[in-house]
């Protein structure tokens, strides 16, 4: 923790080189999941020429390597400096909704600079939130992302508490942060939806969970300014989720995600292996 430290406390400009080193070692040395990456790009833009993929390969790296320097710099950048750093343009319908004594789903996803997303809304909205996180093994960084994630007063729920949580604190006026676009472990019991041109499986636990609780749910529109600003757009799916189609909320959901990778293609995870599983044989033909 001593060195995350001194790493948080180094100014931008040498944060921003040692991520350029690092990014260069990633993908020329370590190889750190390159053919996971490569392949992944390839078939989310099918379009593009393999000198286009390897540029995209390697602007990936210098923002994953980016965006998790910038995580640890969160653990001591000023308030000042997070509230010039990330915008949000239009938090109305959050202030709106929560004056109607409503608790809010914001869902967001793995694109852009995700880890500053929970410490900016608990600063600059000053509203009850309770952030969704999973628990990892290693338990220095459980307690490194928790202290981040936290910093500013958002009460952090693990996944396996959440419906039991939500259901006990449902009257309480509130933001509900949820990521929900990673990989199920059990895909065949998960939800089906065309994702970068190939099917791919999704949690729909949190569309259940709107709708059982009438949630209005918004999504978290996290975009990339430019090298260390962002700006969040708040994009409203439903303020009656009860009466939308089945699936349809956990469907824009996704199709929000995929205009957002195709106006920065770089910015989104490629290194998770988000299409590990094979779909059922009716969605394969």
């Amino acid at each position: 923790m001593f060195l995350i430290r001194i790493l948080a406390r180094l100014p931008f400009p040498l944060v921003y080189g040692l991520s350029a080193v690092l990014a260069w070692l990633l993908d020329k040395v370590v190889r750190y999941r390159r053919k996971v990456i490569e392949d992944n790009l390839r078939f989310a833009f099918p379009e593009k020429a393999p000198e286009e993929i390897r540029q995209l390969r390697r602007k990936f790296y210098l923002h994953f390597t980016d965006l998790w320097l910038e995580a640890f710099k969160g653990l001591e950048m000023s308030e000042q400096e997070y509230r010039k750093r990330v915008k949000l343009l239009n938090p109305e319908p959050l202030f709106q909704f929560l004056k109607e004594g409503r608790p809010v789903m914001v869902l967001s996803s793995h694109r852009s600079g995700w880890e500053w997303l929970t410490p900016s809304h608990s600063l600059i909205l000053n509203v009850p939130i309770d952030a969704t996180y999973k628990k990892v093994q290693s338990q220095f960084f459980e307690k490194l992302m928790y202290q981040i994630r936290s910093r500013f007063g958002a009460r952090m729920v693990e996944k396996q508490e959440l419906l039991r949580d939500s259901i006990r604190r449902n009257h309480i006026p509130r933001l509900l942060a949820i990521m929900s676009d990673q990989s199920p472990h059990k895909a065949l019991n998960s939800l089906w939806i065309p994702f970068m041109n190939r099917p791919a499986p999704f949690y729909n636990a949190s569309e259940k969970l709107a709708r059982k609780l009438k949630m209005p749910v918004i999504y978290a529109d996290m975009q990339r300014v430019k090298r260390g600003h962002y700006e969040v757009i708040f994009r409203l799916i439903t303020d009656n989720p009860e009466t939308m189609p089945e699936n349809k909320i956990t469907e824009t959901y996704v199709q929000l995600i995929e205009e957002g990778i195709r106006q920065a293609p770089a910015d989104y995870l490629w290194s998770h292996r988000r299409w590990k599983h094979r779909p059922p044989e009716e969605l394969q033909s």
